[in-house]
C-alpha cells in the first residue's frame, strides 16, 4: 500500500470542508501513536503513509486506533468522512 486517504466534510450535499476535524483526528491519533498527516487546499484530508515495513499488527492497531477517535463525540457530532 502506498498510501490511503480520507476527506473530512461538513455536509454530504455541499461537500464543504471541516479542516478542524481532520486536524482534530490526526492530533488525538499522535497522542496514540499514530501518525496521519492533513493535505488538501482546506487541510481536511487524512493521508496514512504507512512504513515498507507495515504488517498485520500494524494494521490492526491504525484500524483501532482511528475508529476510537472517530468515535468520539467532537468528530461524531460533525459532518462525515468521504474515503478517497
Amino acid at each position: 500500500m502506498k498510501s490511503l486517504s480520507s476527506s473530512s466534510i461538513l455536509d454530504r450535499e455541499t461537500r464543504e470542508p471541516d479542516g478542524p476535524v481532520a486536524d482534530y483526528v490526526a492530533q488525538r491519533c499522535r497522542e496514540r501513536g499514530v501518525l496521519l498527516s492533513r493535505d488538501g487546499k482546506a487541510n481536511n484530508v487524512l493521508k496514512i503513509k504507512p512504513p515498507m515495513v507495515f504488517d498485520e499488527v500494524d494494521a490492526e492497531r491504525l484500524v483501532s486506533v482511528l475508529g476510537e477517535v472517530l468515535g468520539e463525540d467532537f468528530v461524531r457530532g460533525r459532518g462525515a468522512l468521504e474515503h478517497g
